[in-house]
């Protein structure tokens, strides 16, 4: 049988329809909600970590600012030091002028006192540049300074050293006269001694004469047995007041 048409057109929707329609509204906007948290959140998370990186930068910028300060201070200390050493320097080796008058001693001399006593005083009388001497023998080394500059030389001392000559007929000594760490003066003098002849150092023997003194200062052996093998002299002051020598003896052996 045929059906009439019917025209759903103004037909209220149904209550389930409607429910429906409700439910994904609802549904959305939780949704959104969740995404407008989502953003939201990244959004101060991003600001936090943003916030977190540029304090660190702050941070990194400060610490090293502040090790750069401390690179620059210690390179000041440096370079203070540094001027300072060289200005001392400048003053005790540059202005330095030591045994420089035509009136003074050589820097070193020798005598054998088997030949005969010297009874005048280091430096003078019979102490030569060179000597001869035979076993058993007993010679002895004298260095002479003088200081004929304009400034008092600080910390000096004197050193010794002998060592054969090429042909080994001769010892060669040498007396330095040092300031601070600085040779100033060397003076050289030959020992003709025989064949397989060697100097050994009389223990006890180390004389200081200072500020013209015909009488001796003993010094300890220690100071030229033991590193830096020097014997301190100390402060000397300008003119002839000042001037003195030490004396050292070493016996010929083999």
């Amino acid at each position: 049988m045929p059906v009439k048409a019917t025209s759903q057109r103004g037909k209220k929707p149904s209550a389930t329809r409607r429910e429906n329609h409700y439910d994904l509204k609802i549904v959305l906007a939780v949704i959104g909600s969740l995404i407008g948290s989502f953003i939201l959140g990244h959004k101060i998370g991003s600001n936090s970590a943003v916030a977190k990186y540029d304090k660190e930068k702050i941070d990194l910028r400060v610490e090293n600012d502040s090790l750069q300060n401390e690179i620059n201070r210690k390179s000041l200390a440096i370079r203070n030091d540094s001027t300072e050493q060289e200005n001392w320097l400048k003053l005790n080796t540059t202005n330095i002028s030591i045994n420089d008058s035509s009136d003074d001693l050589p820097t070193l001399t020798v005598a054998n006192r088997a030949l005969g006593l010297c009874v005048s005083g280091e430096g003078s009388g019979c102490w030569k540049k060179e000597t001869t001497a035979k076993y058993g023998d007993t010679v002895a080394l004298s260095i002479y300074y003088h200081n004929t500059g304009d400034v008092a030389i600080n910390n000096l001392s004197v050193a010794f050293k002998n060592e054969y000559s090429a042909n080994n007929r001769a010892i060669i000594s040498y007396g330095s006269i040092i300031a601070g760490n600085e040779v100033i003066r060397v003076g050289t003098v030959s020992i003709y001694v025989p064949l397989d002849c060697n100097l050994t150092f009389i223990p006890g023997s180390i004389g200081w004469f200072p500020k013209q003194s015909n009488h001796e200062t003993v010094i300890n052996d220690s100071e030229l047995l033991k590193a830096p093998y020097r014997i301190n002299i100390g402060s000397v002051d300008t003119g002839w007041t000042s001037q003195g020598g030490v004396r050292i003896r070493y016996r010929v052996g083999r």
